[in-house]
């Protein structure tokens, strides 16, 4: 029994980690709508990135939807971790 979890362990530490970028929404003050339309979005965005893109990018990236992005702006970053997306846009994106 030792000798078969000794093995479960050692190929648990051989086995290859993906490491990959992850787009997590912020969906704070948004409606079931909005928070479904803005998933759909960061999965379309993520598909569209070549994998090794996504690979490369190993981290956590929160995506917010903000107000007080200027008007012809459809987003910008804040940081490394973080992506604004202007809240303009978001009733095109539900309807």
């Amino acid at each position: 029994m030792r000798r078969w979890l000794a093995c479960l362990a050692l190929l648990a530490c051989m086995a290859p980690v993906q490491a990959e970028l992850r787009l997590q929404l912020d969906d704070e003050g948004l409606s079931l709508a909005e928070r479904q339309a803005s998933q759909r979005l960061l999965e379309e965005a993520l598909q569209a990135l070549p994998p090794t893109f996504r690979q490369r990018l190993d981290r956590t990236v929160e995506v917010r939807w903000e107000a007080d992005l200027p008007a012809q702006s459809y987003g910008q970053s804040n940081g490394r971790q973080r992506l604004l997306l202007n809240r303009r846009l978001l009733p095109g994106l539900v309807s």
